[in-house]
């Protein structure tokens, strides 16, 4: 298991200076060069607005440590800032948990967050806060209460500060824009399509497909087709 202590280490596919930036943050146990091979670069460059591509090396390390959103927004986001009018998080799987969790921390830095299939909680933990979510009627409509932040290794267990950052975007409070991609077949399904119900339908892409690279980058496809970030 790779240490969350080592440079966290970043892959640049277009460097363009165009006025937007795309970081994207991968799934368990899958390297940066996932985007390249599944043409994400390609496709947003090809968009209506382009954009520069930043694949980070955000392994489960960081995760595991507690220490994903310190160390993005540090050694990425605030030096990026400087350089971009537009910033854009896109996560896959366990990727799009991390990337929602920055932007509920530091929101100031992050213009938009495209969620790709994302890890959302543990299943175990995340079906009754759903029940809940779903007798309230719907994401935007849950008035909590909202759990504390606890002991950073035990994030995984505490999805109600996640799923309130979400409730959040679903009733269009200030903060980043958010976009959700999922394949109908994928075993995250159940809790995009709670996600999804709440939000501006050109915001939710889903397509057949399961919980697979090849799924993903026709979600991205899509997305960028629909150029979601542009000014």
């Amino acid at each position: 298991m790779r240490s969350s202590r080592e440079a966290l280490s970043t892959s640049m596919m277009l460097e363009e200076r165009r006025a937007c930036v795309l970081v994207l943050l991968p799934g368990l146990g899958d390297s940066p060069e996932r985007f390249t091979e599944h043409g994400f670069a390609e496709a947003a460059g090809q968009s209506s607005a382009p954009c520069d591509v930043l694949a980070l090396d955000s392994h489960f390390g960081y995760y595991r440590d507690g220490v994903l959103v310190e160390r993005v927004v540090e050694e990425v986001l605030l030096p990026l800032r400087g350089r971009y009018q537009r910033l854009w998080l896109v996560g896959v799987s366990l990727g799009g948990y991390g990337a929602a969790l920055i932007a509920d921390a530091r929101p100031e830095l992050v213009d938009g967050v495209v969620l790709i299939s994302p890890f959302l909680g543990v299943p175990r933990e995340v079906r009754p806060f759903i029940e809940r979510i779903e007798a309230a009627g719907g994401l935007s409509k849950y008035p909590g209460p909202f759990a504390s932040r606890g002991h950073p290794r035990r994030h995984f267990m505490e999805v109600e500060p996640l799923w309130s950052w979400l409730a959040g975007r679903a009733r269009g409070e200030a903060g980043p824009r958010l976009v959700i991609a999922s394949g109908a077949a994928d075993g995250f399904s159940w809790k995009h399509r709670v996600v999804g119900a709440g939000l501006d339908p050109q915001d939710v892409v889903q397509l057949e497909g399961g919980h697979t690279w090849e799924t993903f980058a026709a979600l991205w496809r899509e997305v960028a087709a629909a150029c979601p970030w542009k000014g």
